[in-house]
Order: C-alpha cells, then sequence, then structure tokens
C-alpha cells in the first residue's frame, strides 16, 4: 500500500454503569491525553508517542515502530489504582501497579527488558500485612538460545508480611 499519516485529535471511549451493571457515575474506558500521529505503509507503523488515561486509574504511553524485518518499542504504564476496579472485580487487592517494557530488534526475534512493580498491595479476605514486589527481567539471546529470564524481588517488608524468612525466584526459559 501506499505511504500515509493519519493524526487522531481526540478520543475518548467509555463505558457506562448502566452497560457494566454498577453504580451511577462508575465508569471504565480509554482517553487519548494528546493527538497522536501514526505513520505507514504497506508493511509498518510508526507511533512516535501514544498516552492515554485509563479510567478509573492508570495512564499508558507507548512509543514504537513495527515492520517485518523491525521493532522498536517504549511502553510505561503507571498509576493503576487497583482499588478503584473494585467495582468490576469485587475481589480486586488494592495497591498500585506500574509497568514498562522495553523491546527492539524483529518481531521474529526481539530482544528487551521488562519490569512490573507492585506496591502497598492488600489482598482482601487475607490478614497479610501491605507488600511490595518487582518483577523484572529480559528477552534475548543467551549463547546460541533465546532466552526469557525473569527474577522476582520481594524487600524485607514483603517478606514479613507473607511471613517469610527467605524467598528467592529467578527462571530462565529458553524458547
Amino acid at each position: 500500500g501506499r505511504p500515509g499519516l493519519v493524526t487522531l485529535e481526540k478520543l475518548s471511549a467509555r463505558l457506562g454503569p448502566l452497560l457494566l451493571g454498577l453504580a451511577k457515575g462508575q465508569t471504565a474506558g480509554l482517553s487519548l491525553s494528546t493527538p497522536v500521529q501514526a505513520a505507514y505503509s504497506g508493511t509498518s507503523i510508526d507511533i512516535p508517542s501514544l498516552s492515554m488515561d485509563i479510567l478509573p486509574a492508570g495512564r499508558l504511553e507507548l512509543e514504537g515502530a513495527f515492520a517485518p524485518s523491525r521493532l522498536k518499542s517504549h511502553f510505561l504504564l503507571t498509576g493503576v489504582d487497583l482499588a478503584k476496579y473494585r467495582p468490576f472485580v469485587p475481589s480486586m487487592p488494592a495497591g498500585l501497579v506500574d509497568m514498562q517494557a522495553d523491546f527492539k530488534g524483529t518481531p521474529y526475534a526481539p530482544s528487551g527488558n521488562f519490569k512490573f512493580n507492585l506496591k502497598e498491595i492488600l489482598v482482601p479476605g487475607t490478614h497479610l500485612d501491605a507488600f511490595d514486589a518487582e518483577l523484572s527481567g529480559s528477552l534475548g539471546m543467551k549463547g546460541k538460545r533465546r532466552m526469557l529470564e525473569a527474577k522476582l524481588d520481594l524487600p524485607e517488608k514483603t517478606l514479613k508480611a507473607l511471613r517469610l524468612e527467605r524467598f528467592a525466584f529467578e527462571a530462565q526459559v529458553p524458547f
């Protein structure tokens, strides 16, 4: 196809309380924070910056380029306050979630890093204190094999909340 440029000035998609079976005033959805441009050709798309508010709580930022021979992306999810999602999922824990991921390479051989943070997580129906956790990892070559590596870190506060003396989790998954 022919190359082109698309500009999206405004986007707001919301699901109302009646559709979701919720109380009045509770909505879920996405709202574009700033205009976004996407350049495309027959086999590629480039999005220099996309920023969206997630309702009821959170923000998504994305930059990326995708083609059969090229992949480059930056993904950032911040400010996800889990307690604000309880109208949709009553057993949802309270706490904050953030995530960051950066990938490059090709769609068939990506490499990069990711980090998933949990802060002040409180699980309903338990007597556990609030806890934090961080899952981080990478995707790429290790020797001659493609490997997903991940590590879960629990700070001292979390070990106490979970009533653990020690904890270690590291994984390497070839693919």
